[in-house]
């Protein structure tokens, strides 16, 4: 199954996203902040990519990787996708991420990022 974590604060934003994903065949996981997507990694859950927004309560995104880049095994080689309202052009890379999306997300741009990831069947 193509999953995805959402780690996004924002209930609208949250689900409005989860809808759009999920109508392109993606089951999606949403988390309001950071620890609890690194507690279900810990426990073997496998997303196929993460949406890490940058501005979380509990630890920010960039706290969020520093912590996710720390953790053993196949973690590490999730691809995680930032996106803020701010100015991620130059953030997503120095904190370790695979790419950026702006807020507020284009849909195309939104499909066009996950769609590298999306596992036939």
């Amino acid at each position: 199954m193509n999953t995805i974590f959402l780690i996004e604060d924002d209930e609208t934003i949250a689900e409005l996203t989860q809808e759009y994903l999920e109508g392109q065949d993606f089951n999606v996981r949403i988390y309001s902040n950071g620890e609890r997507a690194l507690s279900d990694l810990q426990a073997g859950l496998r997303p196929s990519v993460i949406l890490l927004d940058s501005q979380l309560p509990v630890m920010t995104g960039a706290q969020f990787m520093a912590r996710f880049h720390k953790m053993a095994g196949d973690i590490r080689a999730i691809p995680v996708i930032l996106f803020s309202a701010g100015p991620v052009e130059t953030e997503y890379k120095a904190i370790g991420c695979t790419g950026y999306l702006k807020k507020p997300m284009d849909l195309r741009a939104l499909s066009a990022a996950v769609a590298p990831y999306k596992k036939p069947g």
